[in-house]
């Protein structure tokens, strides 16, 4: 009898410890694709994102993740390092600003022994703080295909004893041995791949937009996705905020796809941000939440720590079953 009154109170001690859904599955490498606002609605459209939509299919689906903030660049810097550092517009306010010193994915990554690569399409160098620029490969492209604003990563100057040029790069410079890939890396399509458009791009409509956002989704990340489902490695593809044109209520577009050990298919409708993804991403490799993704907490998981659809019975049930199976057995024994 002692020994079943010790077992419950282990359990007690342990149950009020552990957190539910204490375990997540680690990936070997995610890349997370940020896309802009028109990406909202690109589950369902069929005619205009087949790609994606064909991904959605084997992908875990988020229903109700609303956007932070309106416009842009908050956003970006929301995702990366757990706050909007103060900024409410898309604006650069002199070269001189917009450099932030404190805590962000890539420093944490690093810190930990792990590592992380922004990858920006037209971005004109490694390192490049650049406003804007056209596209290197096409000189007459528009003035404004890369915007420093979606890039987070040249906004920050500490990356634990690495260089900006090492953690702001040219999409260029993402490797086509996708074991190569950093821990964590962010995408950054240029302005005409990444559903917005240029700001001289006004022939342009939303359905091309969403045609050519496609397309470079399935020229640019197809391979390394049926890579990702062999490799114990993800894909993940989210946006900025929700179009100002769409109804309210409307929700972020947020896909996760690749090895499908680490995640339930089907569509989890629990509300969130992506501040619920960036926890995401540090508690699959054990770093401590930033800013504001500490109070939002990550996307459920299962008890087997797959990203799951919908809360289950975790640790504490599974450690009271456990203690119920260990006294069972005493007592027969007795």
């Amino acid at each position: 009898m002692n020994f079943v009154k010790s077992a419950m109170a282990a359990v007690v001690v342990a149950m009020a410890a552990a957190p539910l859904h204490a375990l997540i599955l680690q990936p070997d490498h995610v890349v997370v694709v940020v896309l802009e606002d028109r990406f909202t609605n690109a589950v369902g459209d069929l005619g205009n994102m087949p790609w994606v939509n064909t991904v959605a299919n084997d992908a875990l689906r988020y229903t109700n993740i609303a956007g932070l903030y309106a416009p842009s660049q908050p956003n970006f810097l929301a995702l990366f390092s757990g706050s909007n550092q103060g900024v409410t517009d898309n604006y650069m306010h002199g070269d001189a600003n917009h450099q932030f010193a404190g805590p962000n994915l890539a420093k944490s990554l690093y810190s930990a022994g792990k590592s992380f690569v922004g990858y920006s399409e037209s971005l004109p160098a490694d390192g490049s703080n650049v406003e804007f620029a056209t596209e290197p490969s096409d000189p007459n492209s528009w003035y404004d295909a890369y915007a420093r604003r979606n890039n987070a990563m040249a906004q920050f100057s500490d990356y634990a004893g690495h260089t900006n040029a090492e953690v702001n790069r040219t999409f260029a410079a993402f490797p086509s041995n996708f074991s190569a890939l950093p821990t964590v890396s962010y995408v950054i399509p240029n302005m005409l791949n990444n559903t917005h458009g240029s700001n001289d791009d006004g022939a342009a409509t939303v359905t091309g937009l969403r045609q050519r956002a496609d397309t470079w989704l399935s020229d640019n990340m197809n391979a390394y996705l049926e890579w990702a489902k062999l490799n114990n490695s993800l894909l993940i593809l989210t946006h900025d905020e929700v179009n100002e044109v769409a109804p309210p209520g409307t929700k972020l577009t947020v896909l996760v796809a690749g090895d499908s050990h680490l995640f339930e298919v089907g569509a989890n409708n629990i509300a969130g941000t992506n501040y619920n993804l960036l926890r995401t991403l540090t508690d699959m490799y054990g770093l401590s939440p930033l800013g504001n993704s500490a109070s939002a907490g990550r996307f459920v998981t299962n008890s087997q720590g797959q990203l799951a659809l919908v809360p289950e019975p975790g640790t504490l049930v599974l450690l009271a079953g456990a203690a119920g199976l260990l006294m069972r057995r005493r007592a027969a024994r007795a």
